[in-house]
């Protein structure tokens, strides 16, 4: 008896909260952007309305603090040449929630936990997702996260849903072929002998190992790089005894100062995490093979390192083709400090 009435009152929670896949809604797949900001007017209260990073043709507009079911819950609309294709529902306003619920490995934990659905120590989730679809468009997802269950809504249009993976693959195909040459003066391809004449006179230290990596890799490490105004350790990767990879060891407070560079040289990134309490930011530039990250110094380091990483096209992803180094030039020393100022980011900027 006591059996049954556990099962009847797990059962009517349950359908209390499968109620909303079922009620009816005040959007339309196909409403335009305004007339979803003229519906949801004083419902809840619209935050960010930005161009989607990864994929290019997606416009996305979120809305907080929408009383769904007695609970404060956030909206995030999709939109496709200005058509409404998606809306989620969520019980809880996340940092980098896309990503989280992605599972993205260029997520590096401040915690010691990958995602928040996890207990450390223990290898596998402690709860996983229960997906429920309904019809053919709908989906409601309970995710644990941070000890409570939270849960995503997902209404999607049936006939963007036959497209989307089309444009996708389109997108990404586009990609190829677009991937940067080499990084700095130093092109991708050249061998181990080519590169350390380049760095003749520009380490302190100049070392490879031969051991580091299998499958033909090698490892050179430059120290004291020049690097803008600084100097810093600089590791480059061969495959086969050819260039493949740079990447640039810099100090934590660089993220900030290199970001918006990044992104003025080469565009939108396809994938960007904010820095959050529990996650370090990032930033990946698919279609260069660029990727600014944090990452532990060695594997028994939990310490947290900036990394710039530029790769071979293929190899990674892609990298793209940075100008020659450029020898710092210093001219009037008259120049007004906020001058000099702008003067240094211009440095910085031909280094990437």
């Amino acid at each position: 008896m006591i059996y049954i009435k556990k099962t009847i009152s797990s059962f009517l929670i349950f359908f209390y909260w499968l109620m909303p896949v079922f009620a009816d809604n005040q959007f339309e797949f196909e409403d335009s952007l305004e007339t979803i900001k003229s519906k949801y007017k004083g419902q809840c209260v619209f935050t960010k309305e930005y161009e989607d990073s990864q994929w290019l043709w997606i416009k996305k507009l979120e809305c907080k603090n929408y009383k769904y079911k007695r609970v404060n819950t956030k909206l995030v609309f999709e939109f496709s040449a200005d058509k409404l294709v998606r809306v989620h529902i969520v019980s809880i306003d996340i940092n980098n929630f896309f990503l989280i619920r992605n599972r993205n490995n260029l997520l590096v934990s401040k915690t010691g936990l990958q995602f928040p659905n996890k207990i450390k120590g223990y290898s596998k989730p402690l709860l996983e997702d229960r997906i429920h679809h309904y019809e053919n468009n709908k989906t409601l997802t309970y995710f644990y996260y941070n000890s409570n269950w939270e849960w995503n809504l997902v209404f999607e249009d049936p006939d963007y849903m036959k497209e989307e993976q089309q444009k996708q693959k389109e997108q990404v195909e586009s990609y190829q072929g677009k991937g940067l040459k080499g990084w700095a003066n130093f092109n991708f391809n050249d061998s181990v002998n080519k590169v350390k004449e380049n760095l003749e006179g520009l380490c302190t230290t100049l070392g490879i190992d031969n051991k580091k990596y299998l499958s033909g890799k090698k490892i050179m490490t430059c120290k004291q790089f020049p690097f803008a105004k600084k100097k810093i350790d600089l590791t480059l990767i061969f495959k086969d005894s050819k260039f493949v990879e740079a990447e640039l060891n810099l100090n934590a407070s660089d993220y900030d100062i290199l970001l918006p560079l990044l992104k003025k040289k080469y565009g939108k990134p396809f994938q960007e995490a904010i820095n959050t309490i529990d996650h370090f930011p990032f930033i990946y530039f698919t279609k260069l093979n660029i990727l600014m990250t944090f990452q532990s110094k060695t594997e028994q380091d939990s310490e947290k390192q900036l990394i710039l990483r530029y790769s071979k096209e293929g190899y990674f992803d892609d990298s793209k083709p940075i100008p020659v180094l450029q020898p710092k030039i210093k001219k009037k020393s008259s120049i007004p400090p906020k001058k000099k100022e702008v003067k240094e980011k211009d440095v910085i900027y031909d280094y990437l």
